[in-house]
């Protein structure tokens, strides 16, 4: 998987962390990726702005404490 190529930021963590975290987060830009493809034209901005975290977010250790709410997580402070 070339992360920089995809627009990942490189994970911070141990290696066992980073190898947990990254599918997590990849599963999490597909989703998002999805809901923005139906989403409705006044929240497009809010769905970029939530794929931009998703790609900015370096923590390993976050990925795997918020492996089943990432998404609900990083949207909590977007403002529609």
């Amino acid at each position: 998987m070339d992360n920089e190529r995809d627009g990942f930021c490189e994970l911070w963590g141990s290696r066992r962390q980073c190898d947990l975290a990254e599918p997590i987060r990849r599963r999490a830009l597909a989703r998002v990726d999805v809901l923005a493809r139906h989403a409705r034209v006044g929240e497009r901005d809010a769905f970029m702005e939530l794929r931009r975290q998703v790609l900015h977010v370096v923590d390993a250790g976050w990925w795997i404490e918020h492996r089943d709410d990432a998404i609900e997580m990083l949207a909590q402070n977007i403002e529609l």
